[in-house]
């Protein structure tokens, strides 16, 4: 170190340092910086006033090109599968309406019970009615709607509708032959004071006279004809009724009868027994030579029927007289191809996704077997991380989206892996003849850090069937400058347990060697440093740091190039006493590597 007041330079060299920390194995590494170089001086550095800091001189010997490990990452992928579970490949066709269908049926028509005959009968009434699927997958009939309300009906009768008629309308369920009815009871009627029959009433005059002198009267059928109701005065107002009518002769005479023979409008508001009259003008107006009597216009009928349609029906509940059954049927099984099948491992008693996939086929078997079978017939997706023997499945649920089926209790076919795919293109792979002697050495993963350079060799310690344990290369991570074609051991002492953190494994019978097959050229594109003084007090006024980290950084420079620019003044120093110097690296300092440094101070003739 040069002491002249005006002027200090201070040489570092790294291969002096009195510590070299590789900052990369901390746990709280931020990747800022690689090393700290420690330098203690024996005389301190003395500074009384401010100084400016500068790169005097930076060499290095890093190496710049060489040969390396080339080893792709080993993703362990299916390349082969055996034991393939032909119990448990059986699909089968698929069966559709397992469970009762729910529909709307319109239009089903009402039948009566005889008591007499014991024979069920129709009546003149339609209704719509609904299934509903019960939780055990059977259907339940609901009355929805009348479409025909019928006649004849009272309060509490008991009808039924007859469920064959339900199947041969949609064909979707079926039922018990033993319960072929279902019941309803009629609530309330629709058309309970409506006539819907009238007779002549005693004593009434229906007569129908002819005005020409032996000419006998005109028949004919009358539509729409009104019937009338009393007012109470003498007078006669419309009753809201109407009907056919006949005018139909006497035999032996000239007059006739007028007679109603069906009521087309049956109003509102009546009884039995109520009377209802007819104007026989209605019927003889422009009809030659029909006429009637001036005191016996108005011909009186009874109501005799009411028309008593179904108003509303109430569904009894819980009666196995509603119930509908399932109507299964079984479909032609469907031969098919599926590309990307995913498989399935046992994860915790769950299946999951593997990542791996194949091609499987589905076909028929022979006549007269209706079933058929689910076979895997190739890899097209090999998917990482699998181990020989693991076992794997195919998901019938997936291959039978669509068609067919199968046994929920043989949901899954299980096979196994034969053997793993490998990585090509790399130089490195293990001396067989070095690869056993691990009786005793646990299963797992350990890893070797070559000490020249930043190579990191992961090895997995596993036993494959029908083999011993050995070992083999997970992957290869970091650079090597000098390797060359040849052989070289893995120290046994220098490998790492990654479970554990355990140095050295258990291995009999020496060193674990591998073998670099060929050169693989490497060269840097660009070995950028960068170089910061952790414990020096500065004038932070004239310092900013964007990344607002502490350590003052006096170099950022592309040593593979061939110029560098040293001299810029970047950190004034304040008065102190310099004993330790900590200077932190952004580049790896290999095994045999160095870095040398020069730093000058300059009295600082600049004053703010």
């Amino acid at each position: 170190m040069n002491h002249n007041t005006d002027y200090k330079i201070i040489r570092l060299n790294s291969s002096f340092a009195d510590r070299n920390d590789d900052l990369t194995t901390l746990t709280n590494y931020d990747g800022e910086y690689d090393n700290r170089l420690t330098f203690y001086f024996k005389n301190p550095i003395i500074l009384n006033e401010d100084y400016d800091l500068s790169i005097h001189s930076f060499t290095t010997n890093k190496i710049r090109t060489g040969n390396t490990i080339n080893f792709p990452p080993e993703t362990f992928g299916i390349a082969t599968f055996y034991n393939y579970d032909t119990t448990q490949d059986e699909l089968l066709p698929e069966t559709i309406n397992q469970e009762v269908v729910e529909e709307t049926i319109s239009g089903v028509r009402i039948w009566d019970f005889s008591d007499q005959s014991q024979v069920f009968y129709p009546r003149d009434a339609y209704i719509t009615v609904k299934i509903v699927k019960e939780q055990d997958g059977t259907g339940y009939i609901y009355f929805e709607s009348v479409d025909t309300r019928g006649t004849d009906f009272a309060i509490g009768d008991y009808i039924n509708i007859d469920k064959q008629e339900l199947v041969n309308k949609t064909g979707n369920n079926t039922f018990n032959s033993a319960y072929r009815y279902a019941g309803f009871e009629v609530q309330t009627l629709n058309g309970g004071s409506e006539i819907k029959n009238v007779s002549l009433a005693p004593n009434a005059n229906n007569v129908i006279l002819s005005y020409a002198t032996g000419v006998q009267i005109t028949e004919g059928i009358f539509y729409n004809i009104p019937l009338y109701v009393p007012d109470g005065a003498g007078y006669y107002n419309y009753g809201g009724v109407r009907c056919t009518a006949s005018v139909v002769r006497t035999t032996g005479t000239n007059y006739g009868r007028v007679i109603i023979t069906a009521i087309t409008e049956g109003g509102t508001g009546f009884s039995l027994g109520d009377s209802v009259f007819l104007d026989k003008f209605s019927v003889v107006e422009n009809v030659y030579p029909n006429t009637y009597s001036a005191q016996a216009r108005f011909a009186e009928f009874n109501v005799t029927v009411l028309v008593n349609g179904i108003g509303n029906l109430i569904t009894p509940t819980n009666s196995i007289t509603q119930e509908m059954r399932p109507n299964p049927t079984t479909l032609a099984f469907v031969d098919t191809n599926y590309d990307n099948v995913p498989f399935y491992k046992l994860v915790n008693g769950n299946y999951v996704e593997s990542g791996a996939t194949g091609f499987v086929t589905v076909l028929k078997n022979p006549d007269p077997d209706v079933n058929g079978r689910v076979t895997l017939q190739t890899i097209t997706d090999a998917g990482t991380g699998f181990a020989i023997d693991d076992t794997l499945y195919i998901d019938k649920a997936y291959i039978t989206q669509n068609e067919n089926s199968y046994n929920p209790a043989e949901r899954y076919v299980s096979f196994q892996v034969q053997s793993l795919t490998s990585s090509s293109g790399g130089n490195v792979e293990i001396v067989n003849i070095t690869n056993y002697g691990f009786t005793y050495t646990p299963l797992g993963l350990y890893y070797w850090e070559d000490p020249y350079s930043s190579i990191k060799i992961t090895f997995e310690i596993y036993t494959p069937p029908g083999f011993s344990t050995q070992a083999r290369i997970i992957s290869v991570e970091g650079t090597g400058y000098e390797y060359s074609i040849g052989t070289y051991d893995i120290p046994n002492s220098e490998v790492v347990s990654i479970a554990t953190g355990t140095i050295g494994w258990n291995k009999s019978y020496g060193n674990l060697q591998i073998e670099i097959t060929s050169n693989y050229p490497i060269s840097y594109d660009e070995i950028v440093y960068k170089v910061a003084l952790e414990n020096v007090k500065y004038d932070f006024m004239k310092y900013k740091n964007s990344n607002q980290d502490g350590s003052a950084m006096i170099l950022v420079s592309d040593v593979s190039k061939s110029t560098i620019d040293l001299y810029n003044q970047v950190l004034t120093l304040t008065p102190q006493i310099i004993s330790e110097l900590k200077v932190l690296v952004k580049q790896p300092i290999l095994q045999g590597e160095q870095i040398d440094i020069a730093l000058l101070l300059k009295k600082n003739s600049i004053y703010y």
